[in-house]
């Protein structure tokens, strides 16, 4: 069991396991020593594949010029299957029942692939935040996303918006469990900060789903209504693009 420090619910502090994580700058770099040797398996997760997914995923955003302020479209033929989170909130454990159920129903294969091109995986945001394990949920989730990049969509929430991220945990968590990564000549003391802000950043803000011959369509976002934190949506501009 993972205690918490303190009794604030909305923004928990969780440094004792954080620090109980951690590695030195020496120890990292033994275990890679290790690794490469053949003397030891290198581990199924590491802090390493939180930032090797997102420098992966922000690369193929930036080669599609996909940032700022930008929404997508899928169209599916009936039968199809959307499956929508809501804030998930690094809630771990509960997004791996989620893929073992998807793996059960044909929905994901054993190895992450959506075993249909008219089934979509669709993340309304707030995947970070309140929780001891943020950089393992955000993992899984790029995990998906980049072996399925049609067809799994993240979209961002207010807690992937504008730094609004460094308030809820995740920020504490990057300067203890990868403070090995710190380039020493930086004058930013929160590892892989300036990567996390620019995915973020390479999220769709919402998602317009329809079936194929159908004029209408559903939108999935973070913010509901027609006023957005995030940002105000003119759904009048969009159908030229929806409809195309």
């Amino acid at each position: 069991k993972i205690e918490m420090e303190g009794d604030n619910l909305v923004k928990p502090d969780y440094t004792n396991h954080y620090n109980s994580l951690s590695k030195g700058f020496f120890e990292a770099r033994w275990e890679t020593i290790l690794v490469v040797l053949g003397l030891q398996n290198f581990p199924s997760w590491s802090v390493e594949t939180f930032q090797k997914l997102m420098q992966s995923l922000l690369k193929t955003a930036n080669n599609s010029n996909l940032s700022g302020l930008f929404i997508e479209k899928i169209k599916t033929n009936p039968g199809g299957k959307i499956v929508v989170w809501g804030d998930i909130s690094g809630a771990f454990h509960s997004l791996v029942r989620d893929i073992r159920e998807l793996v059960s129903l044909n929905v994901l294969t054993e190895d992450l692939k959506v075993t249909s091109p008219d089934n979509y995986l669709v993340f309304m945001g707030d995947v970070v935040s309140r929780s001891p394990f943020l950089m393992e949920t955000t993992s899984a989730v790029m995990r998906l996303v980049k072996n399925n990049p049609d067809n799994v969509i993240y979209l961002r929430g207010n807690h992937e918006h504008k730094g609004y991220w460094e308030g809820f945990g995740l920020k504490r968590e990057l300067k203890i469990r990868a403070e090995h990564l710190l380039d020493k000549d930086s004058k930013d003391s929160v590892p892989l900060r300036g990567t996390v802000t620019e995915f973020f950043n390479t999220l769709p803000v919402s998602l317009y789903a329809s079936m194929i011959g159908d004029r209408d369509f559903v939108r999935f976002s973070h913010e509901g209504g027609n006023k957005f934190e995030i940002v105000e949506l003119d759904e009048k501009k969009y159908s030229p693009f929806l409809q195309k």
